[in-house]
């Protein structure tokens, strides 16, 4: 257990710095309408390269970003470089794919979230009609400020 605590407290203060020093990276899965055979969409997928411990999976860090509060920044890099990823694809491909996001409980509990989104939207030039954020279940078992937020967006 104490092996355990220390990985923790080393990934979390390893992670701030893998957040400032470029080693995030997005993995894109695309989706397609199998009608037609054309994709309409990308998810976007979140692996952090460390130097030491190789490429870690959402499921090894964010549980670490989520206690020590760099989710946060974690959530706007990615969404901002998935919309800035999105465009350029769309660009050099003359097609409108819409990008889409999983978004934290705590990026979502954020009170200005509908703002930030926004915010980040318009500095990235990214058709916010093309956006996709997928949420989970656990964050829509809070009606009262899951409905009104998901209306807001």
């Amino acid at each position: 257990m104490r092996l355990r605590a220390s990985w923790t407290v080393d990934l979390g203060d390893e992670l701030k710095w893998a957040v400032e020093n470029d080693q995030l990276t997005l993995q894109y899965q695309p989706v397609f309408n199998l009608a037609e055979a054309t994709p309409v969409s990308l998810e976007a997928y979140v692996r952090w390269r460390h130097p030491l411990r190789g490429v870690l999976t959402p499921s090894q860090f964010l549980p670490v970003a989520e206690t020590t509060g760099s989710i946060q920044q974690i959530s706007d890099w990615v969404l901002r470089t998935a919309c800035r990823d999105a465009l350029l694809v769309n660009r050099a491909h003359d097609n409108s794919l819409a990008i889409s996001i999983n978004l934290s409980r705590h990026y979502f509990s954020r009170p200005d979230l509908v703002a930030h989104i926004g915010r980040l939207l318009e500095e990235s030039g990214f058709d916010p009609r093309r956006l996709q954020l997928d949420v989970t279940e656990r964050m829509l078992m809070r009606p009262a400020h899951a409905g009104p937020l998901l209306t807001e967006l």
